[in-house]
């Protein structure tokens, strides 16, 4: 649960990010923000069709609010409690 403060924190973060996000899309028409910037898997495909096109440019265009938004985001997973993983079966390479 949220306390009021991570809510409101939260909030103001996501509407800064948004707002930039917004002004950044208007004045970068040529970015296609639904282009990813997450890393290549080792192994990948080079046609897989779950892949979309790869595009590190926008990442720049909407700093520090990514930062800030991300900040608040791992804050509050690390105020979550911890779950007891004790009984989780151990991957390996025999049980993948």
């Amino acid at each position: 649960m949220l306390t009021v403060k991570q809510q409101e924190r939260l909030e103001y973060a996501a509407e800064r990010l948004y707002g930039k996000k917004f002004k950044m899309n208007q004045a970068h028409k040529e970015i296609n923000l639904g282009e990813t910037a997450a890393p290549t898997p080792s192994g990948k495909v080079d046609d897989d069709p779950l892949r979309g096109p790869v595009n590190m440019e926008w990442i720049k265009y909407i700093e520090p609010e990514r930062s800030e938004f991300a900040a608040v985001v791992d804050e509050i997973l690390a105020d979550l409690p911890k779950m007891d993983t004790s009984k989780f079966t151990r991957l390996g390479d025999d049980n993948l």
